[in-house]
């Protein structure tokens, strides 16, 4: 992998479908009371990507290998419209995936006039949480919140 490693800016979900199925065999979804539904995430995909979001698909020759999803949206605290990465992931055997997938999102970010990328580790993602969150650390990334889960019905 790496040699034939390509980064294509799409807004069709279609694309990361496999990778999708993929992440919901060691997502945690059920350790928060989440009831993860591929369905949903196609929709809430199309509805990201038709708001001035899209997706950015990794392959290692034809197969999908990776993505993340961007979102441009206002910041809570500051004039500034920031990207949050609101959904990524790459196959575990996928070793170059997340260091390329980063700086296409942060290229992306700069080229369409936006100043800051949030990227976070979710612990409903897979059990690598906490080497995420150094990886994203060792990349420049500064921890910014810690966001927690209630759920109360």
């Amino acid at each position: 992998m790496g040699a034939y490693l390509r980064i294509v800016e799409t807004k069709d979900m279609a694309a990361i479908r496999p990778l999708y199925d993929a992440w919901l065999s060691i997502a945690n979804g059920e350790e928060f009371g989440l009831d993860i539904d591929s369905d949903v995430a196609d929709v809430n995909g199309q509805t990201l990507c038709s708001a001035g979001g899209t997706l950015l698909v990794a392959y290692d020759k034809q197969d999908p290998v990776g993505f993340f999803a961007l979102s441009p949206v206002p910041s809570a605290v500051s004039k500034q419209t920031v990207v949050v990465c609101t959904f990524w992931f790459a196959l575990p055997n996928a070793n170059l995936v997340g260091p390329r997938l980063i700086e296409a999102a942060k290229d992306w970010t700069a080229r369409n006039g936006y100043s800051h990328l949030l990227l976070s580790g979710s612990k409903i993602a897979s059990d690598s949480h906490d080497k995420i969150c150094r990886y994203c650390e060792r990349v420049g990334a500064k921890h910014f919140e810690t966001i927690y889960l209630l759920e109360v019905a």
